[in-house]
């Protein structure tokens, strides 16, 4: 029934000129105010294809976090991961803070038998690493906030397919919902944004997408 409520409405709040979303393969993979995406300083595209981690101390940060194994080898056992970019990728979201002290961490899809990718948000507290968000979705841009804390963009695919872009803002120590941006790769109507923020929140939370 979500199915048909969000086609539904999505066939009245979305803008006549509908953008053709592009295809995402995610086994390489299967990717206040309002604000829409259009304004990210960031767009991110992650296809785990890097050789080396970006910063040398993320081979720590993955220790420390005890989600893959140093001694594993093989590559393409994601069940039980090698700590090797293949199957991890970090982003930082707070300004003039060490990535050890705040990072994101994207986890391939497959990898501990999730079929798709999720996104983990942690910040350092008396010196342990505390995990404030699970997404299970996929980072695809971050945009600057005078909180010093990026608002990120996450894209969802709920249990019928439909792909949602929404925007998150950190408030009272962890990233909260802020709107949803786009449904299907279309903008939403301005006069219509409330209801829709309402409607897919809802969706995320039914979906166990967010938490």
């Amino acid at each position: 029934m979500m199915k048909y409520t969000i086609l539904f409405l999505a066939s009245f709040i979305l803008f006549s000129c509908k953008t053709d979303p592009k295809k995402v393969d995610d086994n390489s993979e299967k990717t206040e105010e309002v604000i829409v995406p259009e304004n990210k300083d960031k767009n991110i595209e992650i296809l785990f294809d890097e050789t080396a981690f970006s910063d040398a101390k993320i081979p720590g940060l993955l220790k420390e976090l005890n989600i893959c194994k140093e001694e594993q080898k093989n590559l393409n056992n994601a069940s039980d991961p090698a700590c090797d970019p293949k199957f991890f990728h970090f982003e930082t979201y707070a300004d003039g803070v060490a990535l050890e002290n705040a990072f994101i961490v994207v986890i391939r899809a497959g990898v501990h038998d999730w079929p798709v990718r999720r996104t983990l948000v942690y910040t350092r507290e008396n010196g342990n690493l505390v995990l404030v968000n699970t997404f299970v979705g996929n980072l695809v841009g971050k945009k600057n906030s005078p909180s010093g804390k990026s608002d990120l963009v996450m894209q969802f695919f709920d249990e019928y397919e439909n792909r949602l872009e929404c925007i998150y803002k950190w408030k009272e120590g962890r990233y909260q919902y802020n709107a949803v941006s786009r449904i299907e790769g279309s903008k939403i109507r301005k006069e219509l944004q409330d209801s829709m923020n309402v409607e897919i929140y809802k969706v995320l939370k039914d979906n166990k997408l967010d938490y």
